[in-house]
């Protein structure tokens, strides 16, 4: 059976990593996405080392700059 989920863009999974969500976001470069981080303006999860991005919550973070 095959299933397939309608508002899941193809090629992003639930998390993504750095060039992911500055790709997914449509922001013009990984240091403007390392700034928006700083910045407290994209939410973020520390794996170690490692940054990842949960989809939902960047969904959520464009409604809400997008109502504003």
């Amino acid at each position: 059976m095959n299933r397939l989920s309608v508002d899941k863009p193809a090629g992003f999974g639930p998390w993504l990593n750095p060039p992911q969500a500055a790709r997914y976001l449509g922001l013009p470069s990984l240091k403007a996405l390392y700034q928006a981080v700083r910045r407290g303006q994209i939410p973020v999860h520390r794996f170690g080392k490692r940054l990842r991005f949960n989809r939902v919550e960047l969904d959520r973070t464009l409604g809400i700059a997008l109502d504003q």
